[in-house]
């Protein structure tokens, strides 16, 4: 993968927001920061409020709220935010949001939205392990993206394996790019 094979020319820092909500949130927090001061890369980290996201009626979305008002404030007037989300991630969101009934041209995350970019959105996560292994890199799962009674995980680990058994869905939907639904969008206008 030539994403891969590049290197950032762009200077870069590292924003962690831990969420608090998970006994190993603190030594995930450690291991990023020895990391970024191994390699020589700026390193901001913020702790969200942990009561607010449980008592709120969504967890995850005031997880979210939190942790893009925290990267949204540590961003310069050329910054972007950058995240790791990947084919896998792509496919869960499409799912869902064909079950929340979002119309056609809404069911893809974008690559770049605004100042958030995410230029991994057709390496499947498989590929990104493999990549990290072979570089020595140290995996770490968050242990909560087990718990299938949140609706992403219960998509990711039951509906997804059920889809697949059929089609690999990740081929057929994850990895289409924005490109791909836009040509198509086109061409379904000017037949």
């Amino acid at each position: 993968m030539e994403f891969f094979r590049n290197k950032c020319v762009r200077p870069f820092k590292v924003a962690h927001f831990n969420h608090k909500l998970r006994a190993t949130s603190d030594e995930e927090e450690k291991l990023l920061r020895e990391r970024c001061r191994e390699i020589g890369v700026i390193f901001i980290a913020e702790s969200g409020d942990p009561q607010a996201m449980r008592s709120a009626p969504s967890l995850e979305a005031e997880a979210r709220r939190q942790r893009y008002e925290f990267l949204h404030a540590n961003l310069g007037d050329n910054d972007l935010v950058v995240t790791a989300h990947h084919a896998n991630d792509q496919l869960e969101t499409v799912v869902m949001r064909l079950m929340r009934g979002y119309p056609e041209n809404s069911l893809r995350m974008k690559r770049l939205s605004g100042r958030r970019y995410k230029p991994l959105l057709e390496i499947p996560k498989a590929e990104i392990l493999k990549q990290s292994e072979n570089r020595g890199l140290r995996w770490i799962e968050d242990e909560s993206n087990e718990d299938v009674s949140h609706e992403r995980n219960w998509v990711r680990h039951k509906l997804i394996p059920m889809m697949m058994e059929r089609r690999n869905v990740l081929k057929t939907i994850g990895l289409r790019s924005d490109v791909d639904y836009a040509e198509e969008s086109a061409a379904d206008r000017n037949p």
